[in-house]
């Protein structure tokens, strides 16, 4: 990864050097690490019409499913681990496929070669230190996105409720306009919702999340919590791992020259 010289790769029994050669092997290691047995991927299932249909369907679709490849419409973007306040608690394996990967992407774009990796638009404002928030989840996850904005939309109007209180309206009536605030006429206790990661029941919000229940009291911390393990808690370790390899090669902060939309034409 240090060294400067450009890099060429030639396969044992095969005839040719050069390029070809060395893009075929971008190309080989790229389709390596989109396989879904890694587990590195936020992924979304393959629809069972698309399964189906497969046959004359979209071709990055069959080799999905040929290929037993992450299903990642929106784009590649770390799959939320649960993990400690240092980052530990991955798998080793996880970190060093993420900092090999840093490398290897930082080397081609060295070398002017491309790879085979389509990050989602937030992995890239996450390398250019950008702030995510809800519409970097829509880009991500757009039914997760829908649902989480329905419920945020109900917890600012519990805040907005609550605010008049303090104009003079009694306790009983504020009290009387909370408990009617519903999600499709459902009220926000009865969606059966808790402090877990929607898709990950195995990570937990908070200390004890799975045995706590959302209430429209505290939809509005339970929101904010979804956005930060899905985009910040939940990958901070294999993002770091991603820089530190990347950096290995060239400094990572170099490209914030770049906007998201440049970065995935150099990479990719």
């Amino acid at each position: 990864a240090t060294q400067k010289a450009l890099l060429e790769v030639e396969y044992f029994g095969e005839v040719g050097t050069g390029l070809g050669p060395t893009l075929e092997f971008y190309a080989l290691v790229s389709h390596e690490l989109r396989k879904a047995e890694l587990n590195l991927w936020h992924h979304e299932e393959v629809p069972k019409e698309t399964a189906v249909e497969a046959a004359t369907g979209d071709a990055g679709d069959i080799e999905c499913l040929r290929e037993k490849l992450v299903h990642a419409p929106c784009g590649l973007f770390p799959r939320p681990v649960a993990q400690r306040e240092d980052g530990s608690g991955l798998p080793k394996r996880t970190l060093q496929l993420f900092t090999f990967m840093g490398r290897f992407v930082a080397k081609a774009m060295l070398d002017s070669r491309l790879v085979d990796l389509t990050f989602a638009p937030p992995f890239y404002r996450h390398l250019l230190g950008a702030e995510l928030g809800m519409d970097d989840l829509r880009e991500l996850s757009p039914h997760l996105a829908r649902s989480l904005g329905q419920l945020e939309a109900i917890a600012r109007e519990r805040t907005r409720i609550l605010s008049t209180q303090s104009a003079g309206r009694a306790e009983a009536d504020v009290a009387e306009d909370v408990a009617k605030l519903t999600l499709h006429g459902c009220p926000i206790d009865q969606l059966g919702l808790d402090f877990t990661l929607p898709g990950f029941p195995e990570i937990e919000l908070v200390p004890g999340g799975k045995d706590k229940e959302v209430t429209i009291d505290t939809l509005g911390e339970y929101v904010q919590l979804v956005l930060r393990v899905m985009l910040y808690d939940g990958v901070k370790a294999q993002i770091t791992a991603f820089k530190r390899g990347f950096s290995d090669v060239f400094a990572v902060h170099r490209l914030s020259c770049f906007s998201p939309a440049e970065l995935d034409v150099l990479f990719n």
